[in-house]
């Protein structure tokens, strides 16, 4: 062998790879697909793929599931409770039939015993969101957790 070479295994052990990959030099390749989780969601035969902070909400109805978001309403295979599990702590159940995402909140309106929460971009007429309803024994809750990360309104 010649000075200053070395000789490398032809079949580096697959735990050792990146390791591999250093002694020859070679940058370690970027993941091919992103980290975060999305949405695989349907509309019309296409398959459409959102990133859970551009989510909404989840809504259940009729034996259906539906993702709401910016970009529009579609369909989605799995129930909200496997939804549940899997988002993470950004999304909070408001309703048996509604999970939304608690970044995407926007008001949280009382009016004749009914509690409602505007999600998705902007306030008032000008927003463009979606209205959904919460359950009367969730709704104390649901204004603490969303009082526990804000300043201006006293408890």
């Amino acid at each position: 062998m010649k000075s200053g070479h070395r000789r490398l295994p032809k079949n580096p052990p697959s735990s050792r790879t990146s390791a591999y990959h250093r002694e020859l030099d070679i940058p370690t390749p970027a993941a091919p697909w992103p980290s975060a989780p999305r949405v695989v969601a349907r509309r019309r035969g296409a398959l459409v793929f959102l990133d859970l902070g551009e989510i909404w909400a989840f809504e259940a109805a009729e034996r259906l599931t539906y993702v709401h978001s910016r970009h529009g309403t579609f369909d989605i295979d799995v129930s909200l409770a496997a939804i549940e599990a899997s988002a993470g702590a950004g999304f909070t159940r408001v309703h048996r039939n509604w999970l939304v995402n608690s970044s995407q909140i926007q008001t949280l309106e009382r009016s004749a015993g009914n509690t409602i929460l505007f999600v998705g971009i902007g306030v008032g007429q000008e927003g463009l969101g979606i209205q959904v309803p919460v359950a009367r024994t969730r709704t104390a809750s649901l204004r603490e957790e969303l009082l526990a990360n804000a300043i201006g309104v006293r408890r």
